[in-house]
């Protein structure tokens, strides 16, 4: 069974609006500084925001999914694929609190990935209902350095 973990929202219509309006702003200001006509700076202008807002949405990761053999990111631009039976420990960017966290890191055999950052739901959520899919937790914290004295306290 395939879940949907994570999503991104699309962008806002205020977003929209704010591109258009820049747009003219700057095909404006272009008119005036460079002195060209209007309807030379507009495509160029047009060309450029386009391009730009084009690789802000593909740069997103859209979704996160769960099937039953692997972890799938998936975007427009390097869509990541994760095999179950590969990882090794789920957790966040600050170890043993994944509510604080930021990023999901997914440590496998071959190194760790850095899962991109969703708009919902939270990044606690998405570290423990990975952890609970693939059936492992936290990397286990390394084992406390006994003090110089030899009495095992930490109090040195």
């Amino acid at each position: 069974m395939t879940e949907t973990v994570a999503r991104n929202r699309p962008p806002p219509w205020w977003m929209v609006v704010l591109l258009v309006l820049y747009a003219a702003m700057f095909t404006n200001y272009a008119t005036l500084w460079i002195e060209v006509p209007w309807f030379v700076a507009a495509p160029i202008v047009a060309v450029v925001l386009g391009s730009l807002a084009w690789f802000a949405v593909a740069s997103t990761a859209t979704s996160l999914v769960v099937a039953p053999e692997a972890l799938h990111v998936r975007r427009r631009l390097r869509p990541l694929e994760i095999r179950r039976d590969e990882i090794v420990a789920v957790h966040g960017d600050i170890p043993n609190r994944p509510r604080w966290s930021g990023r999901v890191i997914v440590v496998t055999t071959d190194g760790s990935h850095r899962i991109p950052a969703f708009s919902e739901p939270a990044v606690g959520e998405i570290i423990e209902r990975l952890q609970e899919w693939s059936g492992r937790g936290e990397p286990e914290p390394a084992p406390a350095r006994p003090s110089e004295d030899g009495d095992g306290d930490g109090a040195g």
